[in-house]
């Protein structure tokens, strides 16, 4: 149990880390403020909302063919953004 508490927390720290240092990274490559809150406001409501319906898939097909379609639509987001 304590490691798990331990994960958890390394992990916890990381996230908020990310988050918190998306907008600065977004700034100094020219991106707008308000943009930069954006994606990470973007990214934490989207992990917060995805993370049992993608656990709950991955319990029914298994967690490599949930990967292998993460990696996919990934691809296909990215190749869809502007000025690749």
């Amino acid at each position: 149990m304590p490691a798990l508490v331990i994960g958890t927390g390394f992990f916890a720290l990381f996230d908020t880390l990310a988050l918190s240092l998306m907008p600065l990274f977004a700034m100094s490559h020219g991106i707008e403020v308000k943009v930069g809150v954006l994606f990470a406001s973007a990214i934490l409501l989207g992990d917060t909302t995805m993370q049992f319906p993608i656990g709950w898939l991955a319990d029914r097909i298994g967690r490599a063919k949930v990967h292998a379609g993460a990696g996919i639509v990934g691809h296909c987001c990215c190749r869809c953004c502007p000025g690749r």
